[in-house]
């Protein structure tokens, strides 16, 4: 979501004279619906709720999806740029296609469960199940597989 850039008064008064022809207004009348539109356009932001937090690390920047990586210092791990869409290169259209690959990506990698299935710790010829108090063990977050 972006916010409304603040105009100058000499634009607002070009943008209400192009919306009014052919009353010329005056710039007072101009100034005091341009603050006007653009206080309830910033109430309106305010009163939106948030989008859902998802704890699978990816984030949206427009028409970028990224995931930063785990450090003191994050950078970008990953990075999907979406430089066209539906033939249009507009931030708009952009950001919306990058909202739809988003809203897939999150339908086939749901995030990892909360609690941990079990524990385990290596041995010397492969893993071993173990309490989550024993030396070196390490959380499951995924099932194992079932063999063929």
């Amino acid at each position: 979501m972006t916010h409304p850039k603040v105009l100058s008064d000499e634009q607002r008064m070009n943008l209400w004279s192009e919306a009014c022809k052919p009353e010329r207004p005056t710039r007072d009348m101009v100034c005091a619906y341009a603050r006007a539109i653009e206080s309830a356009t910033l109430e309106a932001v305010a009163k939106q709720e948030p989008p859902p937090m998802h704890n699978d690390g990816w984030l949206q920047d427009g028409g970028l999806l990224y995931r930063l990586t785990d450090g003191r210092r994050p950078e970008n791990r990953d990075e999907i740029n979406v430089t066209m869409a539906d033939g249009s290169r507009s931030p708009e259209a952009r950001a919306r296609r990058a909202g739809e690959l988003l809203d897939r990506i999150r339908a086939t990698n749901p995030p990892a469960q909360q609690e941990p299935f079990g524990y385990f710790k290596a041995e010397p010829f492969g893993w071993t199940d173990c309490a989550e108090t024993d030396e070196g063990a390490v959380a499951l977050y995924e099932r194992p597989q079932k063999s063929a």
